[in-house]
């Protein structure tokens, strides 16, 4: 039972100042075949099943609870009608779109509904693509809409009776990224009398709180007016600049404000691309009127025509012939497959001009008879790189040259050394000589004929390699509860929870936490940290319930569905995501001589590790 002081407190009036109409809330009430809540005080509904996983602070969740108090909850109801303070030190997960003593036996009334309604996703996805430009090609499939129309505050009298709020919250999700909308039509009382606040004007006291909370004490996030006398003027706030309406990224630890921001700092997505050029860019914010789409346009290759390129190619043949001669005793012989070659990703990366298509099927863009091309991770002593292409059998193709095969490049695409721009120096100097020499000089430009004239040519002065004395990497493993097969070969069993250094070379250290499985006697593999050395970045690996495995780096989260490559370059290391079922990711520390492959099941890593054969590296555990 509430208790309560009466005071006697000036009356006075609050105007509504501006506010979402309610023309532009989702629809709602009996016309939409909206659910009513109980009519009641502090009351809740039952656990409502959803037909779609919803993610949120890095939980999935199965069901949740409107709360008349204005809040859903999904571990378990809040009756709680005085909002304390976020983090909360209970276990409550919450999206609070107005928390504050709500009674609807005063007035008022709770809807909710979930919805697949194809016009209201269309129109859910139009809005999170405009105000989170990292999110254009975002396609809602799911959501969930709680209103609270007209409601009234606990404890008011016939004076407060009439002072009235209505507010929509909408759960949005396409399975993997999901979004909270609050939107707010009116705003006229901000506290209950038992919280203190007056019962003519429903102020005073401790007054709403708007935000989010996960439950564990330490991650929310809540509005800056929330439970302070500002809060009643939510209807002309915005953190999208549109007054009384919110849009959070809400599935990660980290709630994400959307669009228009204030810090003046702007959104560009994607955040990397190649210097080939013609890759779309998303820019907003600050406050901009619209999200505009941009190229990054640089570098490219025109085709002038047969003639033209013929001559160009031995003008650039001619001046390659000044260079020192290249030979191919100073790269790494290929893999002689593709499977192998996908699988040593200590030395060979997949060569950025190749796109993945399905499977371990790649389009490469001047190797057209390829079923996949890579190149060395790091550059020979004399700087150069290796191109390594396979067929549709996944054969290394004839090292001859011909067809479309690898070569040795006379720059490393990473860039080495002052006279090696990267990107730049292997573009000019040997892509494009191939392309003039093989390609452009071809009656079919699908065609490349390697023993006809200029490609003939071409392939004398960048001579294939075989994979004649390839050694393969070799494996570590940690799999299962958990499993550990060290790079000698010995197998065994380490069942402890905690934090342990697995594996270091002088400069690389590799950390893994381990965990207890539920309420068995075992342990499980559930993150690992790496920095390969001092000025590198912190690459951190872990579990996660909604996309199976997280990367991040220095503390900030990777999304892989938001890059255009599957492939990111950072200090150090490059992270490559390499299939969806099971979520698996490759982490080459290419300085290092080690890569390790990081795959995730019912929240279990399982790691293959890899080193080259020349480097030594020292187990710890």
């Amino acid at each position: 039972m509430k208790k309560f002081f009466t005071f006697c407190v000036l009356c006075f009036t609050i105007g509504n100042i501006d506010g979402v109409p309610l023309s532009d809330f989702y629809p709602f009430g009996i016309e939409t075949s909206d659910r009513k809540a109980p009519t009641n005080d502090d009351g809740s509904t039952a656990p409502i099943p959803v037909s779609s996983l919803f993610p949120l602070f890095n939980h999935q969740h199965d069901s949740l609870i409107v709360n008349t108090n204005g809040v859903i909850s999904f571990l378990g109801p809040m009756t709680a009608f005085t909002p304390s303070k976020f983090p909360l030190d209970s276990r409550r997960r919450l999206v609070a779109p107005y928390w504050a003593d709500i009674d609807t036996r005063n007035g008022g009334i709770v809807w909710y509904r979930e919805s697949t309604n194809l016009t209201l996703l269309t129109k859910a996805s139009d809005e999170i693509q405009v105000i989170f430009a990292e999110h254009y090609n975002f396609r809602a499939a799911w959501m969930f809409i709680a209103t609270w129309d007209n409601v009234a505050f606990y404890g008011a009298d016939s004076v407060g009776k009439q002072k009235r709020c209505t507010f929509q919250s909408v759960l949005v999700t396409n399975g993997r990224h999901s979004f909270t909308i609050f939107l707010y039509n009116k705003i006229e009382w901000t506290t209950g009398r038992a919280s203190g606040g007056n019962p003519s004007t429903g102020l005073g006291g401790t007054p709403a709180q708007v935000g989010f909370d996960a439950g564990d004490g330490f991650n929310f996030y809540a509005i800056e007016a929330s439970r302070t006398a500002s809060v009643i003027n939510v209807t002309s706030m915005s953190n999208i600049d549109h007054p009384g309406k919110f849009i959070f990224r809400v599935d990660t630890t980290q709630i994400t404000n959307g669009g228009c921001n204030v810090e003046g700092t702007l959104t560009i997505t994607p955040r990397e691309a190649t210097m080939f050029g013609g890759t779309q860019l998303i820019i907003s914010g600050p406050c901009f009127n619209k999200t505009l789409p941009y190229y990054w346009s640089d570098m490219f290759t025109v085709y002038v025509g047969i003639e033209e390129s013929q001559a160009l190619c031995y003008k650039m043949l001619d001046d390659d012939n000044q260079l020192p001669a290249i030979t191919t005793d100073d790269v790494q012989p290929c893999p002689c497959t593709l499977e192998v070659a996908s699988l040593d990703t200590t030395r060979f990366s997949i060569d950025p001009l190749c796109h993945n298509q399905e499977g371990s099927r790649y389009e490469c863009s001047n190797q057209q008879f390829a079923q996949g091309c890579f190149k060395q991770n790091i550059a020979s002593s004399q700087g150069y790189d290796h191109q390594c292409c396979y067929n549709d059998e996944g054969v290394l193709m004839n090292p001859d040259g011909y067809y479309g095969s690898g070569y040795v490049n006379r720059y490393h695409y990473h860039g080495d050394g002052n006279k090696n721009v990267p990107f730049l120096s292997n573009f000019v100097y040997d892509t494009l000589l191939y392309q003039h020499c093989c390609i452009y000089t071809s009656q079919d430009l699908m065609e490349v004929n390697s023993n006809f004239g200029s490609c003939a040519s071409f392939y004398t002065i960048r001579p294939p390699n075989s994979c004649l004395n390839y050694i393969p990497p070799r494996p570590a493993r940690v799999t299962g509860d958990p499993h550990f097969v060290t790079f000698d070969g010995q197998a065994y069993t380490f069942n402890p929870v905690g934090e342990f250094t697995a594996l270091s070379n002088g400069n690389l250290s590799l950390q893994l936490r381990m965990e207890q499985i539920g309420t068995f006697p075992a342990s499980s593999v559930t993150s690992f940290v790496v920095r390969p050395y001092p000025e590198a970045e912190i690459i951190e690996v872990q579990v996660n319930q909604i996309r199976g495995i997280d990367v991040l780096v220095n503390g900030t989260l990777l999304d892989f569905d938001l890059a255009i490559s599957k492939v990111i370059s950072v200090e150090g290391a490059t992270i490559e995501k390499i299939s969806e079922n099971p979520p698996t990711v490759v982490t080459n520390f290419y300085t290092e001589g080690l890569s390790i492959q990081s795959s995730s099941n019912l929240n279990v890593l399982n790691l293959l590790i890899l080193t080259s054969p020349d480097r030594q590296t020292v187990i710890k555990i």
